[in-house]
């Protein structure tokens, strides 16, 4: 068994990712499964409004998963169990469900903290491909995360913006970009006009992330270590990739903190950015 831990930002396209790379496992004759880190959201409190707890609670923290549930469900999974985990409903903020994963050639884990989880609970003891996905510009993400809210968890546009300032977009900084260094795939989701270009590209996507499984599957059964494709420079990625979200939290420049959390890069990280840069890139509601 092998996971496949696909994390990034809010909106970026981590689940359309992992449904196309689930057929294209299946395709290669790889049995494979989900587990959406979003089903571990701890529930909305008994007797509390849920426009109250929509409005004033910050989902962008690792405080609001159920981490131990989670850590206890991989543990599992890589001992050749099955598991019972929880099915959540953002309309409701509860839990509807129980849903059964068993044990696979490939479970693909996704969520905004997969990877900040995969440090934080020694993941790198298990044998793992990691992906991080992002855009080359962070209004593309802040528009797709408000559009999916809109319409499949039944908020309001101002809202949305409003959660972005003061939750999503700092979440973001602080555990998802500053996790996001030294994953073995890297993956650019631009918005393609068409459906049928845009399935094209996460197809491509996906066959690069199942050749980096069998590339790390067989590094694992000889013991000798494969050649890698060359790593951009992240931390200039990061920066450019989420120009909207420095400008929205720390103007004029990008300032984040990466955890070192593969060894490529710890300490802190500044980007400055022109004036002209600035301007291009306000969020409006």
């Amino acid at each position: 068994m092998i996971f496949v831990i696909i994390g990034g930002a809010s909106g970026s396209g981590k689940t359309g990712l992992s449904h196309h790379l689930l057929t294209k496992l299946k395709d290669n004759g790889m049995g494979a499964q989900i587990l959406n880190m979003d089903d571990y959201y701890h529930e909305i409190p008994e007797g509390v409004d849920l426009e109250y707890f929509r409005k004033n609670t910050n989902f962008d923290t690792p405080d609001m998963l159920h981490l131990d549930l989670l850590q206890q469900h991989i543990a599992e999974l890589n001992k050749g169990k099955s598991i019972t985990k929880p099915v959540f409903d953002f309309k409701s903020n509860s839990r509807v469900g129980e849903e059964t994963v068993h044990p696979s050639d490939v479970i693909i884990m996704e969520g905004i903290f997969a990877q900040y989880f995969y440090k934080k609970f020694g993941l790198s003891n298990f044998p793992v491909v990691t992906v991080n996905i992002t855009t080359e510009n962070y209004l593309d993400v802040i528009e797709r995360r408000i559009k999916r809210d809109i319409e499949q968890r039944g908020r309001a546009r101002l809202e949305g913006i409003k959660q972005e300032k003061k939750y999503v977009g700092p979440g973001f900084l602080k555990y998802t970009a500053s996790s996001s260094v030294g994953a073995d795939v890297y993956v650019c989701n631009e918005h393609r006009d068409g459906n049928e270009a845009q399935q094209l590209m996460l197809d491509i996507n996906a066959a690069e992330i199942v050749a980096e499984v069998n590339r790390k599957l067989k590094e694992i059964e000889s013991g000798i270590l494969q050649a890698k494709k060359v790593k951009p420079n992240v931390q200039e990625m990061v920066a450019k990739s989420h120009l909207i979200a420095g400008t929205l939290f720390h103007p004029h420049k990008f300032e984040g903190y990466f955890s070192g959390v593969f060894g490529d890069f710890k300490g802190n990280y500044e980007k400055e950015f022109s004036e002209e840069e600035i301007n291009q890139s306000q969020l409006t509601i």
